[in-house]
């Protein structure tokens, strides 16, 4: 059982320290003052008793209890927001975007292993003995970042278990270096804080270059290598050339496998998952729930319940509509229980610790619709997805930072940037380090492997795209947020009316980006343009036409673009 394994090398050490600390140290005072090795005996077996004790409470203190009740949300929560925690909040086509990563996604395959079964005939593994945290420091803050800390706890399991290194490993480095930061030539929306995957965090890692991660992991005790991003949320507040990657743990590759889950029977979601687990593989949850109502009842529970006692049912919120408010978040699952009718998954969250959660955990019900969905336009998807992260680490001890004989830096430049469809955009490689591979990808779907290819967007949208370059085994990316933005082609617009029974002027498109902000028509953005929507919400919704209105990006008019609208003043 790898799991009992640390601390029964913690208890044998602790015994043999203890004996030799009193046979050395106090039995030398003892004999000094004329007492009997009686009395040293004595002494090594009550020490001895308090060090086993000490060494059995660690053991359970990741223990697993069934939490004894479903957490049923205040209707003063799910109305209002009365707890606040960073949510990552993708746009429509960035959720498009991620989902169709995951779903790309090699399938993680079936591995032999059996779990731990206990004397009632329940099945409880538990990795957290091989991770190394401290609960009230595990806190992302306000910074977006917690698919970093889930992947980097994944990867930080895997240290353990396969080198027998317990080391906390760096957060921060991955946010001062991941797009520079959001630092020029990147942009802020690039920042880590901003949201992401564990896809784009092994991409990160395999990259070689100023911007990767160059397939070295730093531990957390290295200078400015704690985490200090908590209050960043546009770029870092660390430099990357101030973190010392001396020393560092090498590894070869990094990849990311996508859970069967989705279409499956739910006893079959349930095996794929727990086999991950039994093999010593931490699973990477991404909970994306539909709207601030379902993310006001997750915080609730967080911040008022208690580890052991009430779980979550995250499939509560099927059949929602996606709006504002809708986001996802990453947490880390490290273990289960299970009695073959009722389970739960042990989740590590990055949220600190409140009175009720002072090891930082919250439970989930194992048995829930694993297929549960929400609907975004006429696209639906699924509330939880379920990644592994596969690490191989080239050695078991730190090393001194390697000297590559290829450093490539991929860099790239478009044009036009902006423009109405269909528009057709030359991309140039401005790559560093002279490759001679490259693979696009354009944002909509499409990608190319010439060096400076065109492409011809359809749609309109904004469009993230990412160029990765290589040579001889070596590969650099890099990926610009937005790079590319396909307007909204004009159409018949309707003016609103106004509180004498008549209309205001044609709205106007301040920005040029295809939607009226100016609702009014007085040339440009004010505090009344959001007002005249709200006052004028069922004739838009049946008079205007939806792409121009649709600020929340949503996929129709309605109260959400109001909110929006009122953001953007």
């Amino acid at each position: 059982m790898v799991w009992s394994f640390r601390n029964g090398i913690i208890k044998r050490n602790l015994y043999w320290i203890t004996y030799i600390i009193i046979i050395q140290y106090i039995g030398g005072q003892v004999m000094g003052r004329f007492m009997s090795i009686r009395v040293i005996t004595i002494l090594f077996f009550v020490f001895s008793i308090a060090l086993s004790v000490a060494a059995e409470i660690n053991t359970e203190k990741y223990g697993i209890e069934f939490p004894k009740t479903k957490f049923i949300a205040s209707e003063s929560a799910t109305q209002s927001a009365s707890y606040s925690y960073p949510v990552m909040h993708p746009s429509a086509g960035e959720l498009k975007e991620w989902y169709a990563e995951y779903l790309s996604q090699v399938p993680a395959e079936s591995l032999s292993a059996s779990a731990t079964i206990t004397s009632d005939g329940e099945q409880e593994v538990s990795l957290l003995n091989y991770l190394e945290y401290i609960p009230n420091e595990r806190d992302q803050e306000q910074c977006g970042n917690c698919w970093v800390w889930a992947s980097t706890g994944a990867i930080e399991i895997t240290h353990s278990i396969h080198n027998n290194i317990y080391d906390r490993l760096s957060v921060q480095y991955f946010n001062s270096r991941y797009n520079n930061g959001g630092k020029s030539p990147f942009n802020p929306a690039s920042f880590a804080c901003n949201g992401g995957t564990p896809i784009k965090f092994s991409d990160f890692y395999n990259a070689i270059g100023k911007y990767g991660g160059n397939k070295m992991v730093i531990p957390w005790s290295n200078k400015n290598a704690e985490f200090k991003d908590g209050n960043a949320t546009q770029q870092t507040s660390v430099n990357a050339d101030t973190i010392v990657t001396d020393p560092h743990y090498s590894m070869n590759h990094m990849t990311t496998k996508r859970i069967v889950t989705l279409d499956n029977p739910q006893s079959m979601a349930i095996s794929n998952i727990k086999n991950m687990i039994d093999n010593g593989k931490a699973v990477y949850l991404g909970i994306y729930l539909p709207d601030q109502g379902a993310w006001n009842a997750f915080n609730e529970f967080w911040a008022t319940g208690d580890e052991e006692i009430s779980y979550f049912q995250m499939d509560q919120f099927a059949g929602r509509s996606y709006s504002t408010g809708g986001g996802g978040h990453g947490v880390l699952v490290t273990g289960y229980k299970d009695d073959g009718t009722e389970g739960y998954w042990q989740c590590l969250n990055s949220y600190g610790t409140t009175t009720g959660r002072p090891n930082g955990l919250f439970y989930i019900n194992m048995y829930m619709d694993y297929s549960a969905s929400y609907l975004l336009g006429t696209n639906t998807y699924p509330i939880t997805w379920w990644y592994t992260i596969d690490v191989t680490y080239t050695g078991e001890e730190p090393e001194p930072d390697p000297v590559d004989p290829i450093v490539l830096i991929s860099d790239f430049s478009v044009s036009p940037s902006i423009g109405y469809p269909p528009l057709t955009v030359h991309f140039t490689d401005l790559s560093e380090g002279d490759p001679n591979s490259w693979k696009w990808d354009f944002g909509d779907g499409a990608g190319s492997a010439m060096r400076n290819p065109n492409h011809t967007y359809a749609q309109p949208g904004e469009f993230t795209v990412s160029l990765t370059v290589g040579k001889s085994g070596y590969t650099g990316l890099s990926t610009q947020k937005d790079a590319v933005k396909v307007k909204i082609p004009y159409v018949k617009i309707s003016p609103f009316k106004n509180d004498d029974g008549g209309f205001y002027p044609l709205p106007t498109d301040p920005d040029g980006d295809g939607r009226f902000e100016d609702i009014d028509g007085n040339g440009w953005l004010e505090f009344n343009d959001p007002l005249v929507l709200l006052k004028n919400m069922e004739y838009a919704m049946t008079n205007e036409p939806v792409l121009q209105f649709d600020f929340d990006r949503s996929g129709f008019i309605g109260y959400g673009d109001v909110v929006a609208l009122q953001k953007m003043v």
